[in-house]
């Protein structure tokens, strides 16, 4: 029996397919909605059983691929960027036998899986994955490590498509107006630019806005006027996706602010 080709992709994909084809952004956003919403009850359930199989069997080969000689590169590493980068004091190399020798073996299957996710070399990724992981902590513990895999992925991630941002200057003109926001209601000032996970979604913004054609600044006083009713600031993460188009349409309409870049 030939097996029935499927498909399991992102919204965010499944958009810009639409946007490839010639529809235009509201049109792409309002279909990709009423797909999403039609396919829900129609979800092919024996393939998250099998997505969380072959993961779950992809990480055990990982731990078991974790040779000595991987282990013994990456305890370095970790040595390396403690006494030398961080300048910790007293502290020693892990070796084989030692007590914490199968932590860092555990651990080093996780660095490898990490390798292999973004393609990177093991000596590159143990470094970005040791560096990554000791950035989050605030005492080092190597048993840590252990629950840090998705964090670092997503610091990874974020810092990735930060370093990738083709306008920059106009995101940082969109992260200070909506600092200014935040400042003049609570004088208060969190640089988020050292936490990469939440400034990226600036930058996620601006891609946003730049599709608009809006400026940042009308994008963001758009957000803060929308969510004024919550008494709260809006998360970093609020600032992009479908809900955050919904409130900008909603501020331009009250505004009569045309979504052309005459504005």
């Amino acid at each position: 029996m030939v097996r029935e080709p499927s498909l399991h992709i992102t919204k965010s994909v499944l958009i810009e397919i639409y946007r490839d084809l010639g529809y235009g952004f509201y049109e792409s956003v309002s279909m990709v909605e009423e797909i999403m919403m039609r396919a829900k009850a129609k979800s092919i359930h024996t393939r998250t059983v099998t997505i969380s199989d072959d993961k779950l069997e992809k990480k055990l080969n990982k731990l078991l691929k974790s040779s000595r000689a991987d282990a013994d590169l990456f305890a370095r590493i970790i040595y390396t960027t403690r006494k030398h980068k961080l300048k910790h004091k007293g502290i020693s190399q892990i070796k084989p036998g030692g007590r914490d020798w199968e932590t860092v073996k555990e651990i080093t299957g996780q660095a490898l899986e990490f390798c292999e996710e973004y393609d990177l070399n093991p000596r590159k990724g143990f470094i970005l994955y040791a560096e990554i992981g000791i950035s989050k902590m605030k005492k080092f513990i190597l048993n840590k490590f252990l629950g840090m895999y998705e964090g670092i992925c997503e610091r990874y991630e974020a810092v990735t498509e930060i370093g990738g941002d083709e306008d920059s200057e106009m995101t940082e003109v969109m992260y200070k107006h909506y600092n200014s926001f935040i400042i003049s209601n609570t004088g208060i000032f969190t640089d988020l630019k050292l936490i990469p996970e939440k400034y990226v979604y600036f930058v996620k913004a601006r891609q946003q806005a730049k599709e608009l054609n809006l400026s940042p600044k009308i994008y963001i006083d758009a957000q803060f006027e929308e969510l004024d009713f919550t008494k709260n600031i809006p998360h970093p993460s609020q600032l992009v996706g479908v809900k955050a188009i919904e409130r900008v349409m909603r501020y331009c309409y009250k505004n009569q602010i045309r979504v052309d870049g005459k504005h």
